[in-house]
């Protein structure tokens, strides 16, 4: 089943769902709190499920769409950073004489060699130099990313040694291996719109209670908080994860040279 097809899926479910639910809950509740429900109920209940279903769906869509998980993600999950990986940098050494030196490197079965010698791995350290630097290609520009040491010249962090791009906010991290980690870049905009996602979710409930389904605006904030709250932390993760592209979508393989 296509990704398309199980989006539009979800969309016909939630819409079907929160009808059943809208209808139901305002014939008891309303009759309860108010005496008699709100006129042309089911007509009330169809509109507040179309509304707050489309919502769920485009949420649904923009996050499983966006470059990387959970970028758009509800309040308890999102990560608004990027990563992308690399399989070549160049390591700028610093020996005990503050001079520096610029050694190749290459990723060869998950580890990275010396372009020159594959016999000799990467290493953050030796007794001869230690690792001031690294550059990365992005595209064909190079970025460097400088070590972040202490007052006493060591590596910050302790076991996990963070390279900070100069001028930039995007960083890398080398943890107890000689691996380095993805080039991770955070992204203001894309927290930003997480936020804006997460606060118009609870509006959108709002709205459906109250003006459309005709609670009052005291049960209307109270509901929209109870409910928002249900389905940020229950409904939106399987709707997320039910809605992942697979990975063929994401990385699709290169087309066929032409004969």
């Amino acid at each position: 089943m296509s990704p398309s097809t199980i989006l539009i899926l979800t969309f016909v479910g939630l819409v079907v769902g929160l009808f059943a639910f809208f209808w139901g809950t305002a014939l008891f509740l309303q009759a309860a709190l108010y005496n008699t429900p709100a006129d042309k109920l089911p007509i009330r209940a169809a509109l507040a499920a179309f509304l707050v279903g489309g919502f769920l769906t485009f949420w649904t869509f923009v996050n499983t769409r966006a470059e990387s998980k959970d970028r758009y993600g509800t309040f308890f999950e999102f990560n608004p950073t990027s990563s992308s990986e690399f399989h070549e940098f160049t390591a700028v050494r610093r020996d005990a004489n503050k001079k520096e030196t610029s050694v190749p490197y290459k990723k060869v079965s998950g580890n990275f060699v010396e372009v020159q010698d594959a016999t000799k791995p990467f290493k953050m350290n030796s007794a001869d130099y230690m690792v001031s630097a690294i550059e990365v290609k992005d595209g064909e520009k190079p970025v460097k990313f400088d070590a972040q040491f202490d007052k006493t010249g060591k590596y910050a962090g302790g076991s996990n040694k963070v390279f900070q791009e100069v001028g930039g906010r995007r960083y890398i991290e080398f943890g107890q291996t000689n691996v380095p980690s993805a080039m991770f870049s955070p992204s203001t905009g894309a927290m930003m719109a997480a936020l804006g996602l997460n606060a118009l979710h609870f509006v959108v409930w709002f709205v459906a209670l109250w003006p459309v389904l005709r609670y009052t605006m005291g049960h209307a904030i109270g509901g929209a908080a109870g409910l928002g709250l249900f389905v940020m932390l229950l409904v939106m993760p399987l709707l997320f994860d039910k809605n992942k592209l697979p990975d063929s979508f994401r990385n699709p393989p290169p087309a066929a040279a032409k004969a």
